[in-house]
Formats: structure tokens, sequence, C-alpha cells
């Protein structure tokens, strides 16, 4: 699983998130197989280990300050100097923490500017269809990343609408900062 680079460049990690790696991971099947196919060597966790944004957004700082040190205490073994982050909110927390020592970088920047500079082609098979994003509030409001997931799913020939709240203006899914875990049913209340 494992294919360790010169410890002169480091490895870079695809960091997939609790979502992944428990609850979707065929998604981070997909990832694996675009990166792959990008010509990107790429190491993952072991075990993945959770950012911490679940711990902030409940107010455990000291729990989330233990876990961060768990975090970096793994990328050091692991010799990590590019983290590839597949999870909005693991973008957006593990910039927090790195030093200049660690890239970070969202993976759907990294795909886009490999179809951009045509390092992979992609077939525009939706011409024609039409589709709608729902912008996550991690990447949209904080991280201010409207723009990659279009330009990805116009690349693949959709056509988008804009929903009456998007981008910025985004509805909150219901699921983010811990909700659905522990509050299932005023989660699917605002879903709805």
């Amino acid at each position: 699983m494992f294919k360790f680079l010169s410890k002169k460049f480091g490895n870079t990690l695809f960091f997939k998130g609790c979502m992944l790696s428990y609850i979707c991971p065929e998604i981070a099947d997909n990832y694996r197989m675009l990166l792959h196919k990008m010509g990107i060597d790429f190491i993952e966790m072991p075990s993945e280990l959770c950012c911490g944004r679940p711990l902030i957004s409940a107010g455990f700082q000291d729990t989330f300050k233990k876990q961060r040190a768990r975090l970096m205490e793994e990328f050091e073994k692991l010799s990590v100097n590019r983290v590839l982050s597949a999870c909005p909110a693991c973008y957006l927390t593990l910039g927090e923490i790195f030093d200049e020592s660690i890239t970070n970088t969202f993976i759907l920047c990294e795909i886009l500017e490999y179809i951009s500079k045509g390092k992979i082609k992609v077939k525009p098979k939706f011409s024609g269809m039409k589709a709608t994003f729902h912008d996550p509030c991690h990447l949209s409001r904080y991280a201010e990343l409207c723009d990659i997931p279009r330009k990805l799913l116009k690349h693949l020939g959709f056509e988008i609408i804009e929903m009456k709240f998007s981008r910025e203006r985004t509805k909150c899914c219901g699921a983010g900062a811990g909700v659905k875990a522990n509050f299932p049913e005023l989660a699917n209340a605002i879903a709805k």
C-alpha cells in the first residue's frame, strides 16, 4: 500500500478524512484511481486519523490539541511534506495546523490543474445535461473554493444551473460540525 519516496523530497499523503475512510470508501477508491492516472505517487495512513474538526466544532480544544499532536507525529513518521485533502473540513483544519514544511492542497484543485494543463484528458460525456451543485459550508464559506467543482463539472460537459442559495450563500446540509452524529433528527430536518 505504501510507496515511500526519497526522504529528500518527502511523501505526498492522500488524506481521505473520516467520511471517505469509513462511510463512503468507494469515493476514496475513485480518488485513488484518478491520482494513479495523474501519475502522482502517494501514500496513505495505515489507519486514518481524524483531522480534529469535529472536536473544534464541539468546543473540545484540549482534546483537539492532543489529536493535532497525534497527527503531526504520524505525518513525521511517514515523512509527509505534502497532503492532498479529499474533505473540505480536513483541508481547512490541516491548513490551520501545518507550518511551511507541509503543503496542503484540496484534491479537486489538483485534479483541475492537471485537466487544465492537459496532463489528463477528460471526455465531456455529459454534454447537454444540466446539473446543480450544493456547496458544502467548509468549501464555500471558509475555503472560498466555489469555482473548482463547477469547473470540473463543466469539463465533464454539464451545464451548471445555480440554486437560489449557492456559493457563499449556500444553505447548510445539516450534517456538519457533528450535528448529524449527535442530533440526527435535527440534521435530517435541516436537510429537508
